[in-house]
């Protein structure tokens, strides 16, 4: 499957009257326009619970972004107004079986990246959102593109730039089931508190984790996932855990 796609996405923000904190400036209702040049590549084939059995998969996105009207806000106006916004993302994907035990063993290997230019908490669409979950790579044709980091809460980070590499030994135990073994790392930017200023950290997130899928009756998918993440941080433990429970199906 292959794709190159335009896409013009208006939208309105509009963010309510109520403006609570001392010295907190709302931000203002505006109209955006999103233009969005997508492209993707799926050269994968796929066992029968849709994991990636062997190919490569690719994609890039690039987002161009404009607000009517966007002034300084947040607290003491410290987020900065800009009129316009830029981000890119690219991502590639290959998975291949081992040469022993049949097709029972696969190698998957991936690396998402992006960049943005004027970004906030508003502007970054699903691909620049970074978070842990279960991992759909290879699945489906767009899913592929989302980066995932394991051990982050949902959607937890929005950086300015990001690398994430990741890699999968997956056995299947039996033709509806596997066991994923995966590790891998992370480098981005997220907001932290430093002296008492939010501000943004380099911040390297190596990560470790294994999970469990299985087939069930009525063509239902199960599966449970644990991942440990060492670059987060979580009650001064400086690390994060994760547990994700996924039931999915075909309708």
């Amino acid at each position: 499957m292959a794709a190159l796609d335009f896409i013009v996405e208006p939208g309105l923000l509009y963010f309510g009257r109520h403006n609570k904190g001392s010295g907190f400036i709302k931000p203002e209702d505006t109209f955006e326009l999103r233009i969005r040049l997508q492209f993707r590549w799926d050269a994968l084939s796929r066992d029968l619970l849709f994991l990636a059995d062997e190919g490569f998969g690719m994609g890039a996105d690039g987002v161009w972004g404009y607000r009517d009207h966007w002034n300084d806000w947040g607290l003491d106006g410290r987020e900065k107004g800009h009129n316009t916004y830029t981000l890119g993302s690219a991502y590639a994907l290959i998975a291949t079986p081992l040469p022993w035990g049949g097709k029972r063993h696969h190698l998957i290997a991936s690396v998402h990246g992006g960049i943005g230019h004027h970004l906030d908490r508003f502007n970054r669409t699903v691909t620049q959102r970074l978070g842990g979950g279960i991992n759909p790579l290879g699945q489906e044709f767009h899913s592929t593109a989302y980066p995932v980091l394991p051990g982050a809460a949902y959607l937890e980070f929005f950086p300015d730039h990001y690398v994430i590499g990741y890699g999968e030994y997956r056995f299947a135990t039996t033709f509806f089931s596997n066991l994923h073994l995966y590790g891998g790392g992370a480098y981005l930017n997220p907001q932290k508190v430093k002296r008492g200023n939010v501000q943004r950290d380099d911040t390297v997130m190596p990560f470790v984790g294994a999970r469990i899928s299985t087939g069930l009756p009525g063509k239902m998918l199960l599966v449970v996932d644990y991942a440990h993440n060492f670059g987060l941080k979580r009650k001064q433990t400086g690390s994060g855990n994760q547990v994700t429970i996924w039931l999915s199906g075909m309708f």
